[in-house]
């Protein structure tokens, strides 16, 4: 079985379905203490329609999807009755989480409805292999300069945080939204100015605004209908996750800025709990091996994904370069997905740091953060071992 699906594989092929956000998904997660196997078996011969569990190690996560909104109720007395320590049980607070991630996702549509997108910015996406009807449902729009209003997140008991005004140059708006499509954030791309290449990509926000009640920043997910279950993608950025979506044509991806997934541990759970994963293969960036910040950024992520039982893979095809090699959607643009699945491996943890700069292994080895990388097995040299994507 191979590891990315055929349903389309190039610009010139458009899939036989769009992408579908709302298709009997979760709308809300909650945590709770790992549930023993007669308790879950218990919970899931007698739970109301629309609530999953999902046992993890250490942990569980229960997702309650649109269906089961009319069954609040008595799903949370199953919970309460169940279990002691879950986050939330109480039907007001879970209506109350309902209603504010649709205000949420509806002020910020409100922006995006009132907004085109310029022929330049359309071209630029068209160009990274995107096409016309893939750009309209994630909602990229062209902000054309000026003030905008925005809303922010606060406690859910308390629920929006209001709204707060900030200056955004001309710039493209890349819409953050949850596994169910619900807009969480805005992140923009600067238009370039002549003379300056470089746009450096940030967030819609006023002294960090755009973070959520968790602490955490908001995700980018992308999935289809035929998506499978088992396998998540990890990419660093937010509009590289959705073209590498669209791209590889089958895999659930899950895009964060900077790479820093681990800094958004909630997010990060309740999104592989919705998505039903078992196993996380994250697509590093070019020249990724070489750059101390963002090394320590993945070996932290891969132990979040560790300490929750998921199986964790690298996808390797010899980006060692940030000038000369390509990253995983730029790759993807140029050739075929058999050509990419013939070219590429998927590493272990311990194999990936075999492709670590020898002196950033090192420095990381002798620095303060030494047991991120033992938490997950990296003490001493082993032979390379290669897993082929098929």
């Amino acid at each position: 079985m191979h590891f990315f699906g055929h349903e389309f594989h190039s610009a010139g092929m458009a899939p036989s379905q769009g992408m579908i956000w709302y298709r009997s998904k979760s709308l809300i997660s909650r945590s709770a203490s790992a549930l023993d196997a007669g308790l879950l078996r218990k919970m899931q011969g007698s739970r109301p329609a629309g609530l999953s569990l999902w046992n993890l190690r250490g942990s569980s996560t229960i997702c309650v999807s649109s269906q089961a909104e009319d069954g609040l109720a008595e799903m949370s007395e199953l919970i309460k009755s169940s279990l002691k320590d879950c986050e939330h049980a109480e039907v007001s607070e879970l209506e109350q989480e309902v209603d504010v991630q649709r205000k949420m996702h509806d002020a910020f549509e409100k922006i995006l409805d009132g907004l085109e997108l310029a022929e330049a910015d359309m071209n630029d996406l068209e160009h990274r292999g995107l096409l016309e009807h893939q750009i309209k449902q994630v909602g990229f729009k062209t902000w054309p300069g000026g003030s905008m209003s925005v809303p922010t997140m606060g406690a859910w008991r308390w629920g929006l945080g209001g709204q707060v005004r900030v200056y955004v140059q001309p710039s493209l708006l890349i819409p953050a939204r949850n596994p169910e499509g619900l807009i969480t954030g805005l992140h923009n791309k600067p238009h370039r100015k002549r003379g300056n290449d470089a746009s450096k990509y940030m967030w819609v926000s006023v002294q960090k605004s755009f973070k959520l009640h968790t602490g955490g920043s908001p995700l980018f997910c992308c999935w289809y209908d035929w998506s499978p279950a088992s396998t998540v993608a990890l990419i660093e950025g937010g509009l590289k996750a959705y073209v590498f979506a669209h791209l590889a044509g089958r895999m659930k991806v899950i895009g964060a800025v900077g790479g820093q997934f681990w800094q958004s541990p909630s997010e990060l759970l309740h999104a592989l709990a919705r998505f039903e994963a078992t196993r996380v293969v994250l697509f590093p960036d070019a020249g990724s091996t070489r750059n101390k910040c963002v090394i320590l950024d993945y070996f932290r992520t891969f132990r979040l994904l560790r300490s929750w039982g998921f199986q964790v893979g690298v996808a390797w095809w010899g980006q060692h370069d940030k000038q000369g090699d390509a990253d995983a959607d730029d790759l993807l643009v140029g050739m075929r997905i058999e050509e990419f699945e013939a070219r590429m491996v998927v590493l272990s943890i311990q194999d990936f740091w075999h492709q670590v700069d020898g002196n950033l292994q090192h420095q990381l080895l002798h620095s303060r953060h030494f047991e991120v990388f033992s938490a997950v097995g990296i003490r001493s040299s082993s032979a390379l071992a290669i897993t082929p994507l098929v």
